[in-house]
């Protein structure tokens, strides 16, 4: 079997597969975006789809199948793991938020005892 021809030049004298490499980071840099989307976008640039399916390979690009609308989502692996990130400080921010809370209720309870203390000794 043949290996694919990545010889073959674009634009800047780039070849083939490193533009579509260049074109999916860039078109991948904000967030996922759907296999149907990526094709027509592809299609516009003149990258045929079999050379963006190899740089998407060599970019470790992720594609998962949405369980809401039923398409397949490309993302870069960078991105999700900013994503990861994202969920690990918006955690650390819940339980630093349910620590200050439960601060709040100990110090209630403080005072509530201390003006409980204050009203029985001001009826003496």
């Amino acid at each position: 079997m043949a290996e694919p021809d990545n010889r073959e030049t674009g634009e800047n004298g780039n070849s083939a597969l490193d533009e579509a490499k260049d074109f999916l980071q860039e078109l991948l840099a904000d967030g996922e975006m759907a296999q149907k989307e990526i094709e027509v976008e592809a299609k516009g640039a003149g990258l045929a789809m079999r050379t963006i399916q190899r740089a998407k390979k060599e970019l470790n690009i992720h594609s998962s199948k949405s369980l809401l609308d039923k398409r397949w989502y490309w993302k870069l692996t960078i991105n999700i793991a900013k994503d990861d990130q994202h969920c690990q400080h918006r955690h650390i921010n819940y339980v630093a938020t349910l620590a200050t809370l439960h601060e709040i209720k100990h110090i209630s309870q403080e005072n509530s005892l201390i003006s409980s203390s204050v009203d029985e000794s001001m009826r003496f």
